[in-house]
């Protein structure tokens, strides 16, 4: 519920401070006072749109704080989740308004953007007004009415499991179809890729494998032929093993004649020996195997083959791989495409069957439900100025089945005897149709789970022994909600439980719209006035009669 609401510097009311309570508020005041400035405060506080024209002339900004007390575990886990505190189910919702045009808004404190406003306003309060009565004429809004009055909610939530499923098959169905199209379109094209890419019989990293084969044996040539020449220059004839030789044996001659050169005999000895021990160790050295020419050439080929695919493709071998996989997959679809389908269309058809059953047996409910809702509401309408009133759900089967169920339904109503029924969106006229809205929310109070609902004018174009039923509706509202209404008609406001009073003074060449909850006294005085003399005792007599006839 609002326990409290601040409004500072908006349009003609400079300072008020409500303590608000449970059960009818009746707000009452002259025509032009500022009645509608009250409520407007409060849709503020939930996001609704405004204007630099808010701020009182000659202000910075105008402020508007709401305080709710709520245990709605829907609007608390949100505001959990904004990382917002809400100790004791207090919710403080502030709104400045700016002389730019521009507004701040926080809830308890943290800035919060004017979106989230909306988001839990819907869950702290409902405002019934010119705009809520152009969405009762909306024929989509009628089913949910129902459902809000009925008890299925389990009905509700195994038919909306039921649709999941189904969507997700018949989605199924169609994927496959769209899927099979385009394989048959482009079989040739499937075909030819997989057997270009099977017949190329390609490996994981074989290409890297074949160009460290082909680099290996290019090594391997490389070291066979340095070894070759490096034996050559040493064994061939008049190689350094012969000359060696040769030399050695010129020196044994010159040894006679020069004795001094002995050690040039000895130190070629050491050099004879170094190069057999040179001969003897290449020798033993392994030059390794190398490819033939007709293995490199196969080698070159195989690498120009894989080197051209990956060209026309832009894969690497691996992708192309990948790829020849998924032109075997789509081949074997088109091969197994008739039962492939006919096993998705099956599962479909199993999922339409439950999801019927549960829709055929959530619009018997419905329409079981809706009957007792009809009486319902006819009974209150009687009372509302609407004695020969005719009040009809319309049940229409759907031609197919949709998130909400298998049916259509539309409310119509025929207000006035000898009057067929229309839909309730032609037929009645603005004052009928807030008799009408005034009727379901009453219907619907125990179920309705909105801590506050706001009535702009409901009692419009009514008088007399009617505005008595209003009365009465929105005094048994009172019982299960906060409820507030703007009000003229002297029999509305003295149902309610507690009275607020809006008013205008001038000061000092100034307007100024006052707000102020109204005592026993205070209200026997405003009766008097709705009745069009206070300073009459014979009206401020009926005046008190009227309030004590509904409070003791």
């Amino acid at each position: 519920m609002l326990k409290h609401l601040r409004i500072r510097n908006l349009a003609l009311i400079e300072s008020a401070d409500l303590d608000l309570q449970p059960g009818f508020c009746a707000i009452t005041g002259e025509t032009g006072a500022g009645k509608s400035v009250l409520l407007s405060s409060l849709k503020i506080c939930t996001g609704s749109k405004i204007s630099a024209q808010m701020v009182r002339h000659g202000e910075k900004k105008a402020t508007v704080e709401a305080c709710f007390e709520t245990q709605n575990p829907e609007l608390l886990k949100l505001l959990q989740r904004w990382q917002i505190d809400c100790p004791d189910g207090e919710v403080i919702i502030q709104r400045e308004i700016l002389q730019s045009g521009k507004s701040r808004a926080r809830i308890n404190g943290s800035l919060v953007k004017v979106g989230d406003l909306a988001k839990i306003g819907d869950m702290l309060l409902q405002m019934h007004g010119q705009s809520e009565q152009v969405m009762l004429r909306d024929t989509s809004t009628h089913l949910e009415l129902i459902d809000n009055f009925g008890d299925f909610s389990q009905l509700k939530e195994n038919y909306a499991k039921a649709w999941k499923q189904w969507n997700k098959s018949f989605g199924a169905v169609l994927e496959f179809q769209h899927k099979a199209v385009e394989l048959s379109t482009q079989r040739e094209f499937i075909i030819f890729q997989h057997n270009e890419l099977s017949k190329a019989n390609l490996i994981p990293g074989e290409e890297e494998n074949l160009e460290a084969e082909l680099l290996s044996t290019e090594q391997e040539s490389q070291k066979a032929e340095a070894l070759e020449n490096s034996l050559n220059i040493l064994e061939n004839e008049n190689g350094l093993v012969d000359q060696l030789h040769n030399f050695q044996k010129h020196l044994n001659s010159m040894l006679q004649f020069a004795p001094n050169l002995e050690y040039l005999n000895q130190k070629t000895e050491e050099f004879r020996i170094v190069l057999d021990d040179a001969t003897r160790d290449l020798n033993k050295i392994n030059s390794g195997s190398t490819l033939s020419a007709f293995d490199i050439e196969k080698i070159n080929s195989r690498l120009a083959l894989l080197q051209r695919l990956r060209r026309k493709y832009h894969l690497s071998v691996e992708e192309l791989i990948d790829l020849r996989n998924q032109r075997y997959e789509e081949l074997a679809s088109l091969e197994n495409i008739d039962a492939d389908l006919e096993m998705l269309e099956l599962k479909a058809s199993e999922d339409l069957k439950i999801l019927m059953n549960i829709g055929e047996k959530l619009s018997i409910a419905r329409k079981k439900t809706a009957k007792i809702f009809e009486k319902e509401v006819v009974a209150i309408l009687q009372t509302l100025g609407m004695p020969k009133v005719i009040f009809s759900a319309d049940f229409e089967k759907s031609s197919d089945p949709n998130s909400q169920g298998l049916d259509k339904m539309e409310f119509k109503i025929a207000p006035n005897m000898g009057e067929g029924l229309k839909s309730l969106r032609q037929a009645v006229s603005g004052g009928e149709l807030s008799r009408v809205l005034l009727a379901f929310k009453t219907v619907l109070a125990h179920r309705d789970d909105i801590p506050l609902l706001i009535f702009d004018e409901v009692d419009a174009g009514i008088s007399g022994e009617i505005a008595h039923h209003i009365g009465n509706n929105l005094q048994e509202l009172g019982k299960y909600h906060q409820v507030m209404t703007i009000t003229h008609l002297h029999q509305v406001a003295s149902k309610a439980q507690w009275q607020i009073f809006v008013y205008k003074e001038e000061e000092d060449g100034r307007t100024y719209t006052q707000v102020k909850s109204l005592d026993k006294k205070e209200r026997i005085q405003e009766l008097a006035r709705m009745l069009g003399d206070t300073d009459s005792p014979t009206v401020l007599q009926h005046a008190q009669a009227l309030y004590e006839e509904n409070h003791g």
